[in-house]
């Protein structure tokens, strides 16, 4: 989608499980400003508006055919919000995602390491939106956090993608990638 592209949230979006975004059916935003409650709070309804705004089946296709360009080999896409129990991935294809965001997509991560961002009200939307970030890391402030992506369900569990920058002598860094699946304790597993 391109960054400006406007996004009106429907009545099917905005009946997606969870309450995260604070999203109103009506409200308008760009295809941007929707990437910082999908990725900062991890709002379901902010993914189906983004799959919408180019159709749903589509949009899984082309979540698809991304994770097939990747080599992602073990990961399959059946919603775009991660909360079909068909979604699969493991964590060796996830490492692999992180890699290609990390080569290609440095806005993405940018965005999923936001404290909070707001979105004034305008058109349709009658109030203001602040997306804070659920992520442990970020609020913190952590200074070595590249990204990050938490996520939960009751098959998978607690969930986290996150890659850091950390010193390993005096002079040099090294990115390291942390990919938990099926914890109980997201924060205390990554800081082990």
């Amino acid at each position: 989608l391109p960054p400006e592209k406007i996004i009106r949230v429907s009545p099917q979006a905005f009946a997606t499980y969870g309450g995260s975004g604070e999203l109103s059916i009506g409200d308008e935003f760009s295809a941007r400003e929707l990437l910082y409650p999908l990725l900062i709070e991890s709002s379901n309804d902010a993914a189906e508006a983004l799959a919408e705004g180019v159709g749903r089946e589509a949009f899984i296709r082309a979540m698809n055919a991304r994770a097939e360009k990747l080599g992602l080999s073990r990961t399959s896409f059946k919603d775009p919000s991660g909360l079909s129990f068909g979604n699969t991935s493991t964590a060796r294809d996830l490492f692999r995602f992180a890699q290609s965001l990390a080569g290609e997509h440095g806005d993405i991560l940018a965005i999923s390491k936001t404290p909070s961002f707001e979105a004034l009200a305008r058109g349709t939307r009658r109030w203001s939106r602040i997306w804070r970030s659920n992520n442990e890391f970020v609020r913190g402030k952590n200074q070595y956090l590249i990204g990050t992506k938490d996520g939960y369900t009751d098959e998978a569990a607690q969930t986290t993608v996150s890659l850091f920058m950390l010193p390993v002598s005096e002079t040099k860094s090294r990115r390291v990638a942390v990919v938990l699946l099926g914890s109980r304790n997201r924060e205390g597993d990554v800081f082990a």
